[in-house]
């Protein structure tokens, strides 16, 4: 139903795979052939290193921003541990990472033809003066969503269910102090999971450090363009001959405040910006509109799903007309 919501998650494993094997790089601790496959291998938790005294040293570990998100970041533990030669990493290959991965290049170039068929097609038909019915409209939406998601998740495994745990040596008692409370003190369910994760409400309050929670949300940024745009292609069967007048109202109403909502969350972005204080003295009465109005979306996108299949029973006669090249053409 929120489709724009996955967007934005994919996007935002993408951006963290992006910057843990930056970290690796910079530290000089990654492989000379990793890439993002690797980066997000290990931002899974595919790989856990147990010390001999059977301490677990995370390869990757959420770290609260500034702005309370936690992000995934390459352990700083562990490079001082390798800095240290008291420990190295295991090389992991592509081949490693490919026997398990449940996804192939077959599977992916299916559905990216399939997809690519179905827009083509819609596209034709459009042009050709013939109807497209809300399912398909709406389903154009849904290609439009999930092709962005299929980019970021590329080069992600897929369905990767278990751990490998690699013994190392190390025996964290005989490591400093201030590095064995830190390593002792590690909590799997806390730290380890490497997702965007909100913690505390923590407002901007200079210039500065909005563009600095912009550069860190650009997920949620891709989130909301990607809601608006999904919203908009909803409007194209503004014009559609649905089989009374209250789904037609229905429709365009629900469309409209869909494609409302993020513009809605862009303008209280602006507004936050120019009156932080005053903003912030309001944050219950700001809350409660906020929760009001996603109680309104969620309807609107209800209502659009009951809609589009409630409009098969009666569609126009040009529904039924097919693409005669259409036809004759090869496709998945």
């Amino acid at each position: 139903m929120a489709p724009e919501l996955i967007t934005a998650y994919a996007f935002g494993e993408l951006l963290s795979a992006r910057r843990l094997l930056q970290q690796f790089s910079d530290n000089n601790i990654a492989q000379a052939d990793w890439t993002l496959t690797q980066a997000y291998y290990l931002s899974m938790g595919s790989v856990r290193l147990v010390s001999k005294d059977g301490y677990e040293i995370p390869i990757c570990k959420c770290i609260q921003s500034g702005d309370g998100w936690d992000v995934p970041s390459c352990n700083p533990d562990l490079v001082d541990l390798i800095k240290m030669e008291k420990i190295s990493l295991p090389r992991i290959s592509d081949r490693d990472v490919q026997d398990r991965n449940k996804a192939d290049i077959f599977t992916k170039l299916f559905t990216l033809g399939q997809s690519i068929w179905f827009i083509f097609n819609s596209l034709a038909r459009a042009a050709g003066d013939l109807p497209l019915c809300p399912l398909e409209i709406s389903s154009l939406a849904y290609v439009f969503c999930t092709a962005i998601t299929y980019a970021c998740w590329w080069n992600k495994p897929k369905d990767i269910l278990t751990t490998s745990v690699i013994p190392d040596g190390i025996v964290v008692a005989d490591l400093p102090e201030e590095l064995r409370d830190r390593i002792s003190s590690f909590d799997p369910l806390q730290d380890a999971p490497c997702h965007y994760r909100w913690q505390t409400l923590a407002l901007p309050s200079t210039e500065a450090e909005i563009l600095a929670i912009i550069r860190q949300r650009y997920s949620a940024i891709v989130g909301l363009v990607t809601g608006l745009a999904f919203c908009c292609i909803h409007l194209s069967a503004w014009n559609f001959e649905f089989a009374t007048d209250a789904e037609r109202t229905l429709w365009k109403t629900c469309s409209v405040a869909s494609a409302t909502i993020p513009l809605l969350s862009f303008l209280a972005v602006f507004l936050r910006s120019l009156s932080p204080k005053k903003f912030d003295s309001m944050w219950t009465i700001v809350l409660s509109v906020y929760c009001s109005i996603m109680l309104v979306y969620t309807f609107s996108r209800l209502i659009l799903c009951f809609i589009m299949f409630t409009s098969l029973r009666r569609l126009p006669r040009g529904s039924f007309t097919s693409m005669n090249w259409a036809l004759e053409m090869p496709h998945i």
